[in-house]
């Protein structure tokens, strides 16, 4: 239980550091994050980290009947975390572009 947790939790934020640095390069990893760039341009209320989490969440929540729920939990955690990693490192990427 203890290595899905921390999993969930260190998985989460390299993820979304990994796919901010991807984006910020004007790269993509082929996923989801792809629909979450169009769409942050056609709303953009939202950032990417907000549409990824999402997006993922909706269908991790329609899988957890048939994976099992402790899985699910775990990888909404990571989700999250990776949604929130995104954003963070996005926002880190901005102010040292415009040098502050």
């Amino acid at each position: 239980m203890h290595g899905l947790v921390l999993g969930a939790l260190l998985g989460g934020l390299l993820n979304g550091a990994a796919i901010a640095v991807i984006l910020m390069c004007r790269g993509s990893t082929g996923g989801m994050d792809i629909l979450c760039v169009v769409l942050s341009r056609r709303y953009p209320r939202f950032s990417i980290g907000q549409l990824s989490l999402l997006l993922n969440t909706s269908v991790i929540v329609i899988s957890g009947a048939f994976l099992g729920w402790a899985s699910m939990l775990a990888t909404l955690t990571a989700i999250f975390l990776a949604g929130k990693g995104v954003d963070w490192v996005m926002q880190l990427g901005s102010r040292w572009q415009r040098g502050g």
